[in-house]
């Protein structure tokens, strides 16, 4: 009996050593036609954001990731209504940020996108693939805020 109270007692510190290490990791999964993040959503100016992108989709997509800021208050139902250019006021090539251009990934391709957060205002986590025509299709997974530090 003493011995399964240790292993319970270590088992739970395990579990709350992990949980506080993985409360800033960020994740999306590329579904085809989205993304889905899990992950904080408010950071403060200055943090390093380290986003793991997987793609679970059976096809070979051309797929590409971001993480840029947007105009404040811009959300994901904006950006996917309106377009990610429109929405940014400007061409795609000239947004603020960091990216993992375009390449052609297939199921399990993992890749990950590292971002100094240095200014406060939303910003966008963005999964973009190329329509056969060339026009780029945005599929936000989130938006999140940065917010100055206090």
């Amino acid at each position: 009996m003493k011995a399964f109270k240790i292993a319970a007692v270590l088992a739970v510190l395990t579990v709350a050593a992990c949980s506080d290490e993985d409360d800033n990791e960020a994740s999306a999964e590329f579904t085809g036609d989205g993304c889905v993040y899990s992950g904080p959503t408010e950071f403060e100016v200055g943090d390093e954001f380290e986003i793991t992108v997987i793609d679970v989709t059976e096809e070979r997509m051309d797929v590409g990731f971001s993480v840029h800021p947007v105009p404040d208050g811009t959300t994901v139902a904006d950006v996917r209504e309106k377009g990610i250019e429109e929405v940014m006021g400007q061409d795609a090539e000239d947004f603020p940020g960091e990216f993992l251009f375009s390449e052609v990934t297939e199921e399990g391709t993992v890749r990950v996108l590292t971002a100094t957060l240095d200014v406060a205002g939303t910003w966008l986590v963005d999964c973009f693939i190329f329509n056969p025509d060339g026009e780029i299709h945005a599929a936000p997974a989130t938006t999140f805020e940065v917010v100055e530090k206090s």
